[in-house]
């Protein structure tokens, strides 16, 4: 079985190469502490990605 800690390590090791450290560092605090979110929408803009405009 899979402690806290090695989920959180799986997780970072997974996501270090795709999304910011800030970025990876708030989803992973929200994820942890999902029952004090007001609702469920802080955690998905965290999870949404950012597109860029395919003009720049």
């Amino acid at each position: 079985m899979l402690t806290n800690t090695d989920i959180v390590d799986k997780y970072r090791s997974l996501t270090r190469s795709v999304i910011s450290a800030d970025r990876q560092s708030a989803i992973e605090k929200a994820v942890l502490d999902i029952e004090s979110l007001d609702d469920i929408s802080e955690l998905m803009t965290l999870l949404t990605p950012s597109v860029r405009s395919p003009l720049e």
